[in-house]
């Protein structure tokens, strides 16, 4: 071994060293920063929008701080991703990088919940139809709920319907952990089922009859909605087809007259 290698190696050492008795300071720095970004009001406002999100999909708060922890590790390890190239290449531009991918969080979690809520919507009118025919069968108002929760507990309806009944377990009326229910994902069928079976335990009225109705109300907005989508489908068809299968029909059609009349010439 060369005096260059032993020179080389102690220096190394003395990095690692220097480095080591630096670490709890670079921690302190680092807590210090991450402290105040999380008080900064636009980071609480962000983040409290992710935890309403989140809680109006059905997460719990064990789902939520892990969800918290993976993408703000994500966030810290692309910050310094970035800063580092940013030294590296004398550029701003990679700054941008981590808050894209934070904006990119908030969009993600908005569609899961857009989507979470139209499967709601959707299967909400056949919810109905199945919980009439536990009424009128003799069942009660929890039992029925139950009993139809049970047959797809991974949908969102039964998923929100299935917490409904663990609300009640604990002795709170129905009707109030639909209303719960309701707050926390925005859903206007749930805010009708809260108030109607609310409605029929005050004032004794039928609740069957008022669900039937209900339920063909929503078949024909459904309907309505499925007709206005294909009404759009020409317009949205439209630029597809002028700038992409126009284009290859003309190349297909015309090259090969344009190529034998330049031949013959």
């Amino acid at each position: 071994m060369t005096k260059e290698h032993i020179l080389y190696i102690g220096i190394f050492g003395l990095l690692l060293s220097i480095l080591n008795l630096l670490v709890p300071y670079l921690k302190k720095a680092f807590s210090y920063v991450q402290f105040s970004l999380y008080q900064h009001s636009s980071f609480k406002t962000y983040d409290e929008k992710i935890e309403k999100f989140l809680q109006a999909q059905g997460k719990s708060l064990q789902d939520i701080q892990n969800y918290r922890k993976k993408n703000y590790t994500l966030f810290w390890l692309l910050l310094g991703v970035s800063v580092y190239l940013m030294i590296l290449t004398k550029s701003l531009i990679y700054i941008i990088f981590p808050f894209l991918y934070g904006f990119y969080i908030l969009k993600n979690i908005q569609n899961r919940l857009h989507r979470r809520n139209h499967d709601i919507t959707k299967m909400f009118p056949y919810f109905l139809d199945i919980f009439i025919l536990c009424l009128e069968s003799g069942m009660d108002n929890v039992r029925s709920i139950k009993e139809i929760a049970q047959t797809q507990p991974k949908h969102p309806l039964y998923q929100e319907l299935q917490w409904v009944i663990h609300s009640t377990q604990v002795g709170q009326p129905v009707s109030k952990s639909l209303l719960t229910a309701a707050n926390r994902t925005n859903s206007e069928d749930l805010y009708f089922l809260a108030h109607s079976i609310a409605q029929s335990n005050e004032l004794g009225t039928s609740l069957a009859g008022i669900l039937r109705l209900h339920s063909s109300t929503l078949r024909d907005k459904i309907f309505k909605n499925a007709q206005q989508e294909a009404q759009k489908a020409p317009v949205k068809i439209l630029f597809p087809l002028i700038f992409c299968i126009f284009p290859v029909v003309f190349i297909i059609l015309f090259v090969p007259i344009a190529l034998q009349l330049v031949s013959t010439l």
